[in-house]
């Protein structure tokens, strides 16, 4: 239903916590693996309804066949899962973020988790989306809805996110770089600056990679230069324009990461 349709700021404000106590609301991704590595809304739960064989099979016969061929294979496709996929998203809300915790970017494993209306009824609340907002979102909110879940998706999918990511990575912000030499204690002053109420963004987490040439060594694999955008975009769209926001002065890329080109304007 239109009504269960968000808007982007309309479904991130969902994510935020709105009143103390009562569930959290889940961010399901339910396009393939593969896209969910490339990039992914922040704190997003991967809830594949095909796997990335599938989606290129069902892409093929889309071009070759036609939408309504390539929709028949597509349930078939789908429908052995469902079960599976169904008891997978109603654990992790049943949780209330604790496996989101798990199957989410660790940098961000607690960014994105929120306390919707204690007087919301289903209790269980979860937001889903696809790539355009298309079957894939719609028919997964169907499912959980008819298994009594509130259910909301997002209007263009997560190519309407991207482009909401890149319109705020526009909106200019008084930056302060934090520059010196590597291991000259940048990210402590960092630290301590933001343990004084300043805005600080790091970037080196941000990007799991300390920024030299071992700077790898330790940190998690590091995710995709378009996840790393997701990320910061996101701490951007919180941020008070009149203070500065201190980041540490940082090549335009980190380790395989290029930060996006919004922060050197």
């Amino acid at each position: 239903p239109s009504d269960r349709s968000l808007s982007v700021d309309e479904f991130l404000a969902q994510t935020r916590p709105q009143t103390p106590g009562g569930c959290v609301a889940t961010i399901f991704d339910v396009r393939s693996p593969g896209e969910f590595q490339q990039g992914h809304i922040p704190g997003a739960v991967s809830l594949p309804l095909l796997n990335d064989d599938a989606r290129a099979e069902v892409g093929k016969l889309f071009r070759r066949a036609g939408p309504d061929e390539a929709f028949e294979l597509a349930v078939r496709r789908a429908y052995p899962g469902l079960a599976e996929l169904l008891a997978e998203a109603q654990t992790c809300c049943s949780e209330t973020g604790c496996k989101q915790e798990r199957r989410t970017d660790a940098s961000v494993e607690s960014a994105s988790r929120s306390v919707p209306d204690a007087s919301a009824a289903p209790t269980q609340r979860a937001l889903v989306y696809c790539k355009r907002g298309g079957l894939r979102s719609q028919s997964v909110a169907t499912l959980l809805s008819l298994h009594g879940l509130s259910v909301h998706t997002l209007q263009g999918g997560y190519k309407a996110f991207r482009g909401w990511a890149m319109a705020i990575l526009e909106q200019s912000q008084p930056l302060c770089a934090v520059a010196g030499a590597t291991g000259s204690g940048k990210t402590e002053v960092l630290k301590e600056l933001q343990r004084l109420g300043h805005q600080v963004l790091d970037l080196e987490a941000a990007a799991c990679h300390k920024g030299s040439v071992f700077g790898h060594l330790g940190e998690p694999p590091q995710p995709s230069s378009e996840q790393v955008r997701n990320l910061i975009a996101m701490e951007w769209a919180q941020l008070d324009r009149r203070k500065f926001l201190f980041i540490e002065d940082e090549h335009a890329r980190i380790g395989s990461v290029c930060l996006p080109a919004p922060l050197y304007q």
